[in-house]
């Protein structure tokens, strides 16, 4: 197919015509995401579970975005899928169990634009019949990429060392139905969505690494050779929302020199026979919309459609060999966001005397109306939960936050017509619970989080006189469970227990806060042993994926000690034991912002894990990281002094340079070690 269109090319050269230098690309997919649930979402998992069996499939949606490589013809393309590891099941990669498809843009399937973040059984299109053997593909509405359907493809593994079940294990599609595929995309709206489904029989699975893995090379990749359009970067922006009252001019920029002439297209829907014409020669970068024959401006609210065709060439070819694409945009007389609520994000100590600060830029011909909201849930739309916080300015400011102040806030702006930001998240940090355990489960940090006793509890002597009790697990059937809660680790978390285990239960948990609904486990935390070593981890789920930090030989039996996690906004962790830094490490997952509800202390969401056996005092969680010295000082405050920094003259141990060490010095006065003789 490359040697036919490459002749095709020579022969339009030597006949006069200019042949069009190829562009060969590689980018990562802009969406993706697991299909597992009609309830769970699974877009920041770092991979997608691919599952098949006689009635129930996982799938995966894979979204790459052309729009911005300004395609006229795709000439070549291979995609890249690459095995994760870490899946529920890590079967080997095969072609048989490794189905491709092609999304259509037909009525009634999934739109090309779906969000990673919300995409689940429930809400895909009629591509899919979830209630059907348990995903079942209706072919008619998609294109068959399978080569094992003998489609035309070529699916090609590459094996990592370890076999083909193993991590950095990868399989690549290539061939000529790819690639007109590709090009029926790329000449409708270049959005590009690709279905996985593991089509073996027998229940096989594995996890194919989406753009969210740590591992860059991992990440799902389109490579494609292509001859460009003659425009590109077309202003306003593609499927952009301007203010018609400011609106005049189109523009883009000329891809290739030489281009001798353009047609530009406006009208309200993408047809160039319905559409005005306006041909420039020699060709432009810019058209007055005043010189089209049906429109002027301002223009009148709605969506427009418009497209550059260019002609390169000598003498000038009868047709334009250079066509465009369909750009539109929507002229509204409603304000315009060019700069969203902003920051995004960002979190303040609860009652501290903090300011938090949102802002929004707008563009509007007319003067606009501000109005501020703080919302319980991400979004702009569900105005039952909306509370007015602000007006008439385009910057909220919030004085001495607090806890009631923690949710999302966006800017509704009106003119009369109304425009509203996206939310952007106030986190509160905070100490969101403290269980002292003196003889009960309660919380002693105000925030009301009682936990719930199981089994036969006993409760002893703590740490010291300063701790009063702890509670004594028999490792059998003794747990507390916490209330459905702690929602926002947006800012960090830290985990503080002081622990006197008296067994190496495997896996058994000092403490473990989640969800899980009886197959999936998604949005956990926690602290616990690593099997039954003595090492101690810290592991944090961003959707269903986790990574663990661990630090080695930490727990000793029958001792009581000290164990801090901290993980900041950033993932940077640090494990502690007894007052010091004992590991460092950085968790690529951000905890949803979720109700946690399977939520345990000494107990596992995993039923095969071991229940904790031995005693637990003066247990602390925080929503953001404690510093090195918020722990020491922690630490000292129930241990006493301890020996942070140890001296470098320390000789004798004690955590401070005094007669002592000198007496060590002075006994080795005069020592001498040269040769041959002393001086």
């Amino acid at each position: 197919m490359r040697r036919k269109i490459g002749f095709m090319i020579l022969l339009a050269a030597v006949c006069g015509l200019v042949a069009q230098a190829e562009v060969t690309t590689t980018i990562v997919s802009s969406a993706d995401t697991g299909i597992r649930s009609a309830t769970a979402t699974y877009g920041a998992d770092t991979y997608m579970y691919i599952y098949g069996a006689s009635s129930t499939y996982y799938m995966g949606y894979v979204r790459f975005d052309l729009r911005g490589l300004s395609i006229s013809t795709v000439l070549d393309a291979s995609l890249k899928m690459t095995v994760s590891g870490g899946a529920p099941r890590n079967d080997g990669l095969v072609t048989g169990r490794y189905g491709l498809h092609g999304l259509n843009n037909v009525a009634g399937n999934t739109p090309q634009d779906w969000d990673e973040a919300t995409l689940n059984q429930s809400n895909t299109g009629l591509e899919v019949n979830w209630s059907a053997s348990g995903g079942t593909l209706d072919l008619a509405r998609l294109t068959n990429l399978d080569s094992d359907d003998t489609t035309g493809t070529t699916e090609t593994i590459v094996y990592a060392p370890g076999g083909n079940y193993t991590a950095g294990s990868t399989i690549t599609t290539t061939g000529a139905p790819l690639v007109s595929f590709l090009q029926s995309r790329v000449n409708d709206n270049g959005l590009v969505t690709f279905i996985i489904r593991q089509d073996a029989s027998g229940a096989r699975g594995y996890g194919l690494a989406t753009k969210e893995n740590a591992t860059v090379e991992y990440r799902p990749v389109l490579t494609i050779t292509y001859i460009p359009g003659g425009a590109s970067n077309p202003q306003p922006e593609d499927k952009a929302i301007v203010n018609k009252d400011l609106l005049t001019t189109l523009s883009w920029n000329l891809n290739q020199p030489g281009i001798g002439k353009c047609d530009v297209y406006l009208g309200k829907e993408p047809n160039l026979l319905t559409m005005d014409k306006i041909t420039l020669s020699p060709a432009g970068s810019s058209v007055a919309i005043n010189d089209f024959p049906h429109f002027h401006t301002p223009l009148n609210p709605g969506t427009y459609y418009w497209r550059v065709d260019c002609y390169i060439g000598n003498p000038l070819p009868s047709e334009p060999n250079l066509p465009g694409q369909f750009w539109s945009f929507t002229a509204t007389s409603t304000p315009v966001v060019t700069q969203q609520t902003s920051p995004a994000k960002q979190s303040k100590f609860d009652g501290k005397g903090e300011t938090a600060e949102f802002t929004v830029a707008l563009s509007s011909a007319t003067p606009i109306t501000y109005a501020w909201y703080r919302s319980v849930d991400n979004a702009n739309n569900t105005d039952a939960d909306d509370v007015l916080v602000g007006t008439n300015s385009a910057t909220l400011t919030l004085t001495n936050v607090t806890t009631a102040d923690e949710g999302y806030y966006y800017c509704k702006a009106t003119n009369p017509g109304e425009t509203r930001t996206n939310p952007a998240r106030l986190s509160i940090k905070r100490l969101m619970a403290h269980w002292k355990l003196d003889g009960n489960a309660a919380d002693a940090s105000g925030s009301n989080q009682n936990g719930t006793l199981f089994g036969d509890p006993v409760f002893a002597a703590g740490v010291n006189d300063k701790t009063g009790q702890a509670m004594v697990f028999d490792g059998v059937n003794d747990y507390i469970r916490e209330p459905n809660s702690f929602e926002d680790f947006t800012p960090g978390v830290t985990i503080s227990v002081w622990a006197k285990p008296t067994a190496a239960g495997s896996w058994a948990r000092f403490l473990d806060f989640g969800n899980y609904d009886g197959t999936t486990y998604s949005d956990i935390i926690y602290l616990s042993r690593n099997g039954t070593s003595n090492n101690l981890s810290f592991t944090v789920y961003g959707g269903t994926a986790g990574t663990t930090i661990t630090a080695n030989s930490a727990i000793t039996l029958n001792e009581w000690q000290m164990f801090v996690a901290t993980m900041d906004d950033q993932g940077n962790v640090v494990l502690y034991k007894n007052g010091l830094p004992i590991q460092t490490g950085t968790i690529t997952q951000t905890p949803a912002i979720v109700t946690r509800t399977s939520n345990f202390i000494g107990k596992s969401n995993w039923s095969a894990d071991a229940l904790y056996a031995g005693s637990m005092d003066d247990i602390r969680l925080y929503n953001y990281a404690l510093t090195a010295d918020n722990v020491a000082d922690m630490y000292a405050d129930i241990a006493g002094n301890f020996c942070r920094t140890r001296p470098a003259y320390d000789w004798d141990g004690n955590c401070k340079v005094d007669i002592g060490d000198f007496a060590i010095f002075a006994a080795q006065w005069l020592t001498c070690g040269m040769y041959p003789e002393c001086p």
